[in-house]
């Protein structure tokens, strides 16, 4: 008896440090908090936070857990969650190539060839070029048709978009982002990730011009006025200006001063017709006579007049979805971001529109988040507004119901080594022990994903700043050290 006495005494002990633990745990991140919040660099921004055990659901810490702010790129975890579950992490999209008309006794063929494009977002991307692509993939279409006996083609290229209701940028998204890379709009047939590249020699002094000594690949239909000036500076503060579906570009801005082949980046304004060429010019290199210009199917002229038979004779599929969701996070590729919410559309919906894909998302969020508001898949546009509340609520979805959390894990940067927080929270707890997902545009801030505490649980955690008036590094080295001490927990 005396022994069970004793047993139950050492129990009890236990179970009051433990507690004591947690409740000094507790007190210690409640202080966190309040310092964080009363921070002058930040105490009078718009903040939401909320952070909870996987295991127990327990409340860890909150600062207005549901207010609606705008997140940015973690917006996307909402997306490549959602595409994962309701499209599967197996799925692929295919792009094919075929010819109408005939192929009379001499080799003419009296007819079109077709590239047409089903969503792929990463078609000959230079992220998948060692394992799913190879630039000069076009070689081996030429090499197709050259089996066929054609000798020359009596018609025209064409790229073919038609599979997307939708291949105009979100409506929401401004000026100056459409004609630079990270505002590439997703087209039904996007190729080398509807960017290009300018290289730029500067001048020796401020104020100089700059020249634009080649651009990568060659844009024959595009015309680009280049009004950048060198200048004391270390990074590119350069921007391109232009409409969406306009073939007319400025680039301006500054570039740092005695710079040789300095890459800038710009979107594409017609990737289907940029296909078509990149395609025509492989054939004319075989040899292959091509007699007409080629076009895009819709796209700037909006020719609908396409209801020709084809013979498709060459077949690309993409990446698996979970290869593509990867990249989408761990990079924060905006225009993959966006393929995958119209190809939701699709799948469910059959419309490949930012409009359908924004219902779907929201209709497959609901029961876990309540609505959403959202006007984009990848946090490009200033009008999204989303809690830490919601953010935390995706991600406990998915660590403890979805079959594809794998796949959804393994593509959030790791803190101190990949992505985004690869330069973050080293020699910290989190150090290996964080996935999150970050965001960041002008006035905001945020970051979403997992960690595994010094004391071994596992919280899902969101924070959202916006309306800072401090420099966007000051903010970020306070979220930082916010988050290590919530590792600490």
């Amino acid at each position: 008896m005396k022994l069970i006495f004793v047993l139950f005494l050492f129990i009890l002990h236990n179970v009051i440090c433990a507690q004591k633990t947690i409740n000094k745990e507790k007190t210690d991140f409640n202080i966190a908090v309040n310092e964080f919040t009363s921070d002058p660099e930040i105490l009078n921004s718009s903040i939401s936070f909320y952070a909870i055990d996987l295991n127990s659901n327990e409340e860890i810490g909150k600062i207005n857990p549901e207010l609606r702010l705008s997140p940015a790129s973690t917006i996307k975890l909402f997306t490549t969650a959602a595409a994962l579950e309701i499209l599967g992490e197996e799925k692929t999209f295919k792009t094919k190539i075929g010819y109408s008309g005939t192929i009379d006794t001499n080799g003419v063929l009296n007819g079109n060839i077709i590239i047409k494009g089903e969503g792929d977002p990463c078609f000959m991307s230079h992220n998948f070029n060692s394992t799913y692509y190879n630039i000069n993939i076009f070689n081996k279409v030429a090499s197709e048709i050259i089996k066929l006996g054609i000798k020359e083609i009596n018609g025209s290229i064409i790229g073919d978009a038609s599979y997307y209701s939708d291949n105009s940028a979100p409506s929401t998204w401004i000026l100056a982002d459409v004609a630079n890379y990270y505002g590439a709009s997703p087209w039904a047939l996007s190729v080398l990730d509807n960017e290009y590249k300018l290289f730029f020699n500067t001048g020796l002094k401020a104020d100089d011009s700059t020249n634009i000594i080649k651009i990568e690949p060659e844009i024959s239909f595009m015309e680009i006025n280049n009004i950048v000036k060198s200048d004391n500076i270390s990074g590119d503060q350069s921007i391109i200006y232009g409409g969406q579906f306009d073939d007319y570009r400025i680039a301006t801005g500054k570039l740092p001063i005695n710079k040789t082949n300095y890459e800038v980046k710009g979107s594409t304004s017609n990737p289907p017709l940029l296909a078509a060429e990149l395609l025509k010019n492989e054939l004319l290199k075989n040899g292959i006579v091509v007699t007409h210009s080629s076009f895009d199917v819709p796209g700037l002229k909006l020719k609908n007049n396409n209801n020709e038979d084809y013979k498709y004779i060459y077949e690309l599929e993409s990446p698996k979805l979970k290869d593509i969701v990867y990249y989408t996070n761990i990079k924060s590729i905006n225009l993959y971001a966006e393929h995958l919410l119209r190809q939701i559309g699709v799948a469910k919906n059959r419309s490949g529109s930012n409009s359908s894909g924004i219902d779907e998302i929201n209709n497959f969020w609901f029961k876990t988040t309540g609505k959403l508001l959202i006007y984009d898949g990848s946090g490009l546009s200033r009008f999204n507004a989303v809690s830490a509340k919601q953010l935390v609520q995706v991600l406990s979805y998915m660590k403890k119901t979805s079959k594809n959390f794998n796949s959804f894990y393994n593509s959030l940067p790791v803190a101190s080594r990949s992505g985004s927080i690869s330069g973050m929270f080293s020699g910290s707890i989190a150090e290996n022990n964080m996935r999150a997902k970050s965001g960041y545009m002008t006035g905001v801030r945020s970051y979403a994903g997992y960690v595994k505490t010094k004391s071994s649980k596992e919280i899902a955690f969101a924070i959202i700043i916006n309306n800072y008036s401090s420099s966007s590094s000051v903010v970020k080295g306070k979220i930082e050290q916010f988050l290590i001490k919530l590792s600490n927990n």
